[in-house]
C-alpha cells in the first residue's frame, strides 16, 4: 500500500505527494544517483508493460531527474517554465 499526504499553503497544488508516491513504488531511495533512478523507473515500466516506456521521460521530469531521448535532446514537458505544480 502506497500512502502520502497534501496540503496546498497557496493557489497551485504541490506534486510532491505524487512525488513521494513515485519515490515509493519505483523504491527510489535517497542514496540512489540519477543513473540509477532512470534505471529503477524503466525496468519497472518495462515489467508492468512495455507500451509504458513512453512515460519514461515524464516520470523521470516529476522525480526531478533530466531525461534524454533518442534523438538526444532533453525532454521538456509544456509549461515547464515554472515549477512543479498543478492548478
Amino acid at each position: 500500500m502506497l500512502e502520502t499526504g497534501a496540503v496546498s499553503y497557496g493557489r497551485g497544488t504541490s506534486y510532491s505527494p505524487v512525488v513521494d508516491l513515485l519515490k515509493q513504488y519505483f523504491g527510489i531511495e535517497g542514496r540512489d544517483d540519477h543513473p540509477r533512478v532512470r534505471e529503477k523507473v524503466a525496468e519497472k515500466l518495462m515489467a508492468l508493460d512495455p507500451a509504458l516506456a513512453r512515460y519514461h521521460a515524464a516520470l523521470l521530469w516529476l522525480l526531478d531527474v533530466r531525461a534524454t531521448i533518442r534523438t538526444g535532446r532533453t525532454w521538456i514537458p509544456p509549461n515547464a517554465g515554472g515549477g512543479r505544480s498543478m492548478g
